[in-house]
This record gives C-alpha cells, structure tokens and sequence, in this order.
C-alpha cells in the first residue's frame, strides 16, 4: 500500500517537473489596464474624516436649515438620516482641526454646531494658480 502511495507522488512530482516554463517578463500589454480599472474600481468615494453637524430632527426642520445654509450663501449642506433623525452637515475635513477652525466661522449662524467623526464625502482639492515662494529664501534688503 505505501509503494502505491510512492509511486502515485513520484509520478505526480515528474509531471510536475516536465511542464514548461513560462517567461513572466512577457506580460500581455492589457494587464496594466486590467489593473488601473481594478484600482479605479476599487477607489471609495468617502473617507473617514471630520464634518460640522448643524442640525438633527425631523426632515422639514433639516431641510430648512439646508435651505438657509445655501439662501445665505454660505456653500452647501448635506442632509443625511440616521434614524431616527435627519442631520445637516456641511464641510469635508481630514482633520479634527481644520473642522474645529472652520466651526468658529458658523457659529454666528448656527450657535449650536459641533464637529462630528464620520464617514465624509472626497473633496477635490485645488492648487492656488500662482507658485507659492519658498519661505526659506531671506527676502532682499531693500536699499536705502
């Protein structure tokens, strides 16, 4: 019984060994492709980060804030609901910081908002047109 078992995984191993080689550097030219869509698909749409909550309750009452938010123009609000309640938020913040330094500027409207740790929305993030100058260069001594 043990030569039966022998002989089976010495000629397994031999098929094994006989079997071409395949030369990894020829890759398909569609796999880098294949790739950039699975990363692409793989991309989420949210991040975990920091929002303003301004309201929670009943919908009529969150859509109302919603609309003062943007009748003042002050930017865009998002109405989301977390049972049992409809909350505003607005902003998108990766950090706790940057949340808290623009929660200052809404609390003359809305003395009640609060930064919130959740689930927030990508932003895109836009670079000033003008290259900003190195702040390690001494300006020049203006002469007198």
């Amino acid at each position: 019984m043990h030569y039966k078992t022998l002989l089976i995984s010495l000629i397994i191993s031999l098929k094994g060994f006989s079997t071409e080689l395949t030369d990894t550097l020829e890759v398909a030219p569609n796999v880098d492709s294949v790739y950039a869509h699975y990363v692409q698909s793989q991309e989420s749409e949210v991040f975990k980060g920091f929002t303003i909550q301004l309201f929670s309750g009943d919908r009529d009452n969150a859509n109302k804030v919603r609309a003062k938010v943007v009748g003042l123009g002050l930017g865009e609000a998002r109405v989301i609901y977390k049972a049992p309640n409809f909350k505003v938020y607005i902003g998108s913040f990766p950090t706790i910081l940057m949340a808290e330094h623009e929660r200052l500027r809404w609390l003359m409207y809305f003395p009640d908002a609060f930064v919130v740790q959740t689930l927030v929305p990508l932003y895109p993030i836009e670079f000033p047109s003008a290259a900003a100058q190195d702040s390690l260069i001494a300006p020049e001594d203006s002469r007198e």
